[in-house]
C-alpha cells in the first residue's frame, strides 16, 4: 500500500531536484519576456501592434500559468494526503496498519513542491509574483525612454 506512494514521492523529489535549474531560467526569461512585450504594448504606434501585443502577452501570461497551475495542484494534493490519512479510522484497526497509516501521516506533513531553483515552490502566487517584477521592469524601461 505505502510503496506504490513513496515511489511517487520519491519521484517528485528526484524530478524537483534536475528541473528546478531549468524552471527558474524559465520563470527569469518570461519575467523579462512579458516586461518586453507589456512595454511594447505602451510604446506602440501602430494599429497592428494594438492587435498583436496584447494577444501575445496573454499567451506568455498563459504559458506560465500552464506550467504553475499543475505544481500548485501537486502540492495542494499533497496536503490532502495527510488531511485523508487522519479522517480515515487508522485508529481501529490492526498495530500493522496503525504503524503503516503513522509513517504515511508523518511524510505527508511537508507537501511535495517543484521549486524554481533554491528560492520559492513553484505555485500560481509565484505567477503573480513574476508579473509584479515584470511590472517593475515596465517602469524602469518607461523612465529610461522618458528620460532619453
Amino acid at each position: 500500500m505505502c510503496l506504490p506512494c513513496t515511489m511517487k514521492c520519491r519521484f517528485v523529489k528526484d524530478f524537483n531536484e534536475n528541473v528546478r535549474s531549468l524552471i527558474l531560467i524559465e520563470f527569469l526569461i518570461s519575467s523579462v519576456n512579458i516586461a518586453c512585450v507589456a512595454f511594447q504594448l505602451i510604446s506602440a504606434n501602430r494599429i497592428a501592434d494594438d492587435i498583436f501585443t496584447p494577444c501575445f502577452l496573454l499567451v506568455l501570461f498563459g504559458q506560465l500559468l500552464v506550467l504553475a497551475w499543475p505544481a500548485n495542484e501537486m502540492s495542494m494534493e499533497s496536503l490532502g494526503v495527510s488531511i485523508a490519512i487522519y479522517d480515515f479510522p487508522w485508529y481501529q484497526k490492526n498495530i500493522a496498519i496503525q504503524n503503516m497509516a503513522r509513517v504515511v501521516l508523518l511524510r505527508a506533513q511537508t507537501p511535495l513542491r517543484l521549486t524554481i531553483g533554491l528560492f520559492n515552490p513553484l505555485t500560481t502566487d509565484t505567477v503573480i509574483k513574476v508579473l509584479n517584477g515584470a511590472y517593475s521592469y515596465v517602469t524602469i524601461m518607461t523612465n529610461n525612454k522618458e528620460e532619453a
